[in-house]
């Protein structure tokens, strides 16, 4: 048998005769339309095509790696959509948890370091960690006349500080990253309204014993140092 290729529908078309089949022919033809063709020739002459065999293993071979492809990405679509759907929010904490990571007792005294604020000195805790700016002066009932807490901040915000589980009047400044005190402030025992900052420029919040900044004539503006220098030298490293 021979195979011809019809001229002017190359690689689709073609024409069967008795005889040797042309290989070289009909590789040029797609797969399927060569095995409909093979069966027609088959059913004819009572003789099955001699390349079916192996056209139909490649078929195979080519049908499983598609269906392992879209299976992949099948698989690959379900995975985006099922993480799209997880919920962008963290679910609401047991009510035994505590979300503000807080102490329910007075912490430790924390390290010291001396500050000045004009002529005045303070002896003054560092609170640095969230744990320690989140309880900061607590279940503490007491604070003496040259001692005081400083809060420091990883960048400046606008600061809003209350006085949960705080059974003493303090007084507290909002200071600037350059170690200018830029508002004063009473804070009275238990109250929880946040005392909010005017500006987002805090960085440093600085709690004493009440009335030391009128006592001692501490007004905003007073630039605040550290024995090791600046506050952003001290705790900001430039």
């Amino acid at each position: 048998m021979r195979c011809r290729c019809i001229p002017g529908r190359r690689q689709r078309s073609f024409r069967i005769f008795s005889g040797i089949t042309d290989a070289r022919c009909c590789s040029r033809i797609g797969a399927r339309t060569f095995l409909s063709a093979c069966s027609a020739w088959g059913q004819g002459s009572g003789q099955e095509c001699p390349r079916s065999d192996r056209v139909r293993a490649k078929e195979r071979t080519m049908f499983r790696s598609f269906l392992f492809t879209a299976l992949a990405a099948v698989a690959g679509l379900v995975t985006i959509l099922v993480g799209c759907r997880q919920p962008t929010t963290t679910p609401s904490a047991p009510a035994t948890t505590n979300t503000n990571m807080y102490l329910d007792h007075a912490q430790p005294r924390l390290p010291t370091i001396k500050i000045w604020l004009g002529a005045q000195e303070l002896i003054t805790e560092v609170a640095a960690t969230h744990t320690q700016v989140a309880t900061g002066m607590m279940y503490r009932t007491n604070i003496l006349e040259n001692e005081a807490m400083l809060f420091v901040f990883g960048r400046p915000h606008q600061a809003m500080f209350y006085m949960r589980n705080v059974p003493i009047p303090l007084s507290c400044a909002y200071i600037d990253n350059e170690g200018t005190i830029l508002e004063t402030h009473a804070m009275k025992p238990f109250e929880e309204a946040p005392i909010v900052a005017k500006t987002d420029n805090v960085q440093f919040v600085l709690e004493t014993k009440e009335g030391w900044f009128q006592r001692n004539h501490i007004s905003t503006g007073t630039v605040v140092c550290t024995e090791r220098g600046s506050l952003r030298e001290t705790f900001l490293g430039r």
